[in-house]
């Protein structure tokens, strides 16, 4: 609905794709239960930043999405460090490191239609973990917008 929305009003509505940086290590190397609990932690640390409006997704494994609408990419990179500022509060990064890579895209800037942004999202967060993840990047900084 949230995008139906965005696409008919032209209103902002972002999304941001995250990653948790070298989940596999922490399985591999803690144990499931270890991993289980940073899952459950990444989630807090979502809710925590989210307003209600907004929408928390596991997509699987180790990446999520959240859904914010009437929210510019640069007000979502806000929300988005204030998840990577609850995780790093709660997790104690002496037990292993537990970061996010995030990419952050808005419509209508970066996308007009869901599919786009996705895809612009999906982009972003490509290009925040090549910056070495634990970092946070915006569509609009990569270049490809919409026509």
């Amino acid at each position: 609905r949230a995008v139906a929305h965005a696409e008919r009003t032209g209103e902002p509505l972002a999304l941001l794709t995250i990653d948790l940086d070298h989940f596999k290590r922490i399985n591999d190397g803690h144990g499931h239960l270890v991993g289980d609990e940073a899952l459950i932690m990444v989630a807090v640390a979502l809710s925590d930043a989210t307003r209600g409006a907004d929408l928390a997704a596991r997509l699987g494994g180790d990446e999520f999405v959240v859904l914010l609408p009437d929210c510019s990419a640069a007000d979502a990179a806000i929300i988005a460090g204030k998840m990577q500022g609850t995780l790093r509060a709660r997790w104690p990064a002496a037990r292993t490191p537990l970061t996010l890579s995030i990419g952050a895209a808005a419509m209508p800037d970066d996308a007009r239609t869901a599919e786009q942004l996705l895809v612009a999202s999906d982009a972003a967060l490509y290009e925040a973990k090549a910056r070495g993840r634990d970092q946070i990047a915006l569509a609009s900084d990569l270049g490809d917008q919409p026509a």
